[in-house]
């Protein structure tokens, strides 16, 4: 944000001077590469920065190809509704071809004293695990297009390898694989979750379906959530096999069920301890 204080040494000058060098930039590199896309400015909070940014450029007639954006929270349902807060932004002023992008998010409870140290401690706990599985699952229904986590490269904020020996993975490393499943069978289809604090996704494919679960609340005394999961309108025809994948304290995506049934007429009963996350697949 070219305005706020706390940037001033890197920037150094003002919002109109940073629209005028956008506007600049956008119309030359559009011109001279129509093929590439041409967007930004990775804003870092600042919502009326956004809208003037939009509408301005709304008025110059500048070419916007995506709106990148970033948010850090203790809470993924803050980050769905960042989603739609700028989606319908973007919407307002024209741009509603634009790709909508997160390029930077993470747990974060505060920015300083102990609150930053227990935030930085979480993002390579399992609770960070379970932030990331939950902030996936919200945004896979929301008005997004990319969900770019920070980060994977050795350094404080990664919660998906060891900073010592990156080969070592951490409990951040699987939900990124249990939603690569989902991922992988190509089609997202919805999904009801009841209470706050269960977040779920599910997609199908030609030979299966698969639906990730995840317990995640910010208050680390929240009881165990005793559920039941549904399966009733994914189920496949014909014979299938169930799987049911555990991530929690003890378990790295450990198969905990695998069962072979067949029918629609199914539901699976689950004990949830916090920050526990589930993959169950049905595999034709």
């Amino acid at each position: 944000d070219p305005d706020d204080s706390t940037h001033k040494r890197t920037w150094g000058g003002t919002k109109a001077q940073f629209f005028d060098l956008y506007e600049i930039a956008a119309k030359h590199l559009k011109s001279c590469f129509p093929h590439l896309k041409i967007g930004g400015p990775a804003l870092a909070h600042r919502e009326d920065w956004a809208r003037d940014f939009l509408s301005e450029m709304q008025k110059r007639e500048t070419p916007i190809d995506f709106f990148s954006w970033h948010i850090y929270s203790n809470d993924p349902r803050k980050v769905a509704d960042k989603c739609r807060l700028f989606r319908k932004m973007m919407d307002e002023y024209g741009y509603t071809d634009a790709e909508s992008i997160n390029n930077e998010w993470n747990y974060v409870r505060g920015w300083e004293g102990e609150d930053w140290i227990y935030s930085l401690k979480q993002e390579k706990s399992l609770k960070g695990a379970a932030f990331i599985a939950s902030t996936m699952s919200l945004c896979q229904y929301s008005p997004l297009d990319m969900l770019m986590y920070y980060d994977a490269r050795p350094g404080g904020m990664n919660g998906l390898f060891s900073t010592d020996l990156i080969c070592n993975i951490l409990k951040g490393y699987y939900p990124f694989r249990m939603f690569n499943e989902l991922y992988k069978l190509g089609e997202c289809v919805a999904i009801e979750t009841l209470g706050e604090n269960i977040h779920a996704s599910a997609a199908k494919g030609e030979n299966g379906a698969a639906v990730m679960l995840t317990h995640y609340s910010d208050d680390d005394a929240t009881k165990t959530a005793e559920l039941t999961l549904d399966l009733s309108n994914i189920a496949l025809e014909g014979d299938y096999t169930l799987k049911c994948y555990l991530l929690d304290e003890n378990n790295d995506m450990k198969k905990t069920v695998e069962i072979r049934t067949s029918g629609k007429q199914l539901s699976l009963r689950l004990e949830m301890s916090l920050f526990s996350t589930y993959l169950v697949t049905l595999e034709k």
